[in-house]
């Protein structure tokens, strides 16, 4: 019995020193969600430039779930077209596509953003002048709205003349009359919006009549055949064909109305020559052959001045552009000619010599052109802003006349165009003619010295003087 007892007391005891209940362990937790997958809510989209726009993106894990503890970068392709920031906010900078890039855990998701510009909501342009002169220019300015009425900037506005022949109008909306008439319509459209002005074209006034020689020495009975050069007041060419002639002392010199001179008598005088209510004038001197000095006439159609030789000596200095004339004494025989003074450097020496001359006497007439004895041709136009402003291009050699847009001919030292200038950066000028506003297929195009010229894009009326 006591035996029995002491066992009961035992497991009492144990069980009291366990502290009552048995322990139990709990479940270990869930294991944290991963990325599995990347979306973007908003998909493809377009944006005006300007605006902005929040991505709406979602780490996913395998099983859907959105992993809340994902940290998201984002990066642009393009940061010219758009941008994005730390938050997601993509930002429209300028026209053209861009991918945005979302990226967490080393998972990503893309979406394409197409910027375009505000659309046109309204055209309005204001002519600066309705009335210009030929050769004269003017400007109008467009202003575009977009539908918030907020003026847009940096469109590229189509253009248009209703007649080309009397007004021309370019890119920007620099406009020239080129002859009159009107009223000429002009139109600006864009993005199917529309507005239009007209204009009238005038006669540009007078500004200079040369004639040419302006000094002459005729014998008695001899003759001369004078002819002008008239400009107007922008610096255009202006026909000289109906000229007034008329001489100061018809019994000392007359001439014809057509600018025939012929000596009557020993004596001077003065032939004038009137266009448009301008007159210019040349002085002729009559006198007998022999008992003075002869008259060397150069006219130097050329962009550098000339040293003008006779029988292989220097006499003196035609200057450029311009006619010069030499009083030599009586002599035998005379070979004359000239040698381009030309800055060092530009372009290869040029010279060339009219035939032995015997006896010479009265005005002996020498044109510098740019086409030499051996039939090479030498050009340079001279391009003429829409403000007056000149810009001398030095061209090379060309063999031929047929790439040039100016006419190639002793004859006619003048020709005048209208069109596009290019210069690009690589500084080669390319000249379009005006109907080409597409600017693809180039009349001329010709390498410049590098940094010789701003490189830009315009619209110029051209005056190509045959030069070198």
């Amino acid at each position: 019995m006591l035996r029995f007892r002491s066992s009961s007391l035992l497991v009492a005891l144990s069980v009291a020193a366990c502290g009552g209940s048995p322990t139990v362990t709990p479940p270990p937790p869930p294991p944290t969600p991963t990325v599995d997958h990347i979306v973007i809510d908003n998909g493809d989209f377009t944006l005006d430039v300007g605006a902005t726009r929040q991505l709406q993106v979602r780490p996913l894990s395998a099983a859907g779930e959105l992993v809340t503890t994902a940290t998201v970068s984002y990066t642009t392709s393009d940061a010219t077209v758009a941008t994005v920031g730390s938050s997601g906010v993509v930002m429209a900078i300028a026209p053209g596509v861009a991918t945005i890039t979302a990226t967490a855990s080393g998972k990503s998701a893309t979406v394409k953003v197409t910027v375009q510009l505000v659309p046109v909501a309204s055209i309005s342009i204001e002519l600066q002048r309705q009335v210009i002169k030929t050769n004269d220019t003017t400007r109008i300015v467009a202003t575009l709205r977009d539908a918030d009425n907020n003026i847009l900037a940096g469109r590229v506005i189509n253009w248009q003349s209703s007649d080309s022949s009397i007004v021309l109008i370019g890119p920007t909306g620099i406009v020239l009359g080129l002859r009159t008439g009107g009223p000429v319509t002009l139109s600006a459209s864009i993005q199917g919006r529309s507005a239009s002005v007209t204009i009238t074209v005038t006669p540009a006034l007078v500004a200079l009549v040369r004639v040419i020689p302006d000094t002459t020495i005729i014998a008695p009975d001899s003759a001369i055949q004078m002819r002008v050069e008239v400009t107007d007041e922008f610096g255009g060419i202006v026909d000289g064909s109906g000229a007034i002639w008329a001489s100061v002392a018809a019994q000392i010199a007359r001439v014809s109305t057509t600018g025939l001179v012929t000596g009557v008598q020993v004596g001077e005088t003065r032939i004038l020559a009137t266009v448009g209510g301008v007159t210019g004038e040349s002085v002729v001197k009559v006198s007998v052959p022999g008992t003075e000095r002869f008259l060397l006439s150069v006219d130097n159609r050329l962009q550098f001045p000339l040293s003008v030789i006779q029988n292989g000596v220097p006499i003196g200095l035609a200057n450029a552009n311009s006619i010069s004339t030499f009083e030599r004494p009586m002599t035998e025989r005379a070979v004359f000619g000239w040698v381009l003074v030309r800055p060092s450097g530009r372009g290869e020496p040029m010279s060339e010599y009219l035939p032995e001359i015997l006896n010479p006497t009265g005005t002996i007439l020498m044109t510098a052109t740019n086409i030499l004895a051996d039939g090479r041709v030498y050009f340079t136009p001279v391009l003429r802003s829409f403000n007056g402003e000149k810009n001398l291009i030095n061209f090379p050699i060309v063999e031929s006349a047929t790439p040039c847009l100016c006419a190639i001919s002793s004859e006619d030292a003048f020709s005048r165009d209208y069109g596009y200038w290019r210069l690009l950066p690589e500084s080669v000028l390319e000249i379009f003619g005006f109907l080409d506003s597409s600017m693809t297929g180039p009349k001329i195009v010709v390498p410049i010295l590098a940094e010789e010229v701003e490189p830009i894009t315009g619209i110029w009326r051209y005056n190509l003087f045959i030069t070198p």
